[in-house]
């Protein structure tokens, strides 16, 4: 096993983006999901207006 001797501020880059590209990932889901339960909740209010 070899240890790799980077300085720290590349480290600390590198860090810093991968905690960026989880962030945005995580947000596109969400974001995707939230829509979609927009989407549910639309026709299910639809759907009650009908009955009544």
């Amino acid at each position: 096993m070899t240890v790799v001797s980077w300085p720290p501020s590349a480290m600390l880059i590198v860090v810093i983006a991968v905690a960026v590209l989880i962030t945005v990932a995580v947000t596109g889901k969400v974001s995707e999901q939230e829509k979609k339960y927009q989407k549910t909740q639309e026709q299910y209010e639809k759907k009650e207006k009908g009955r009544s």
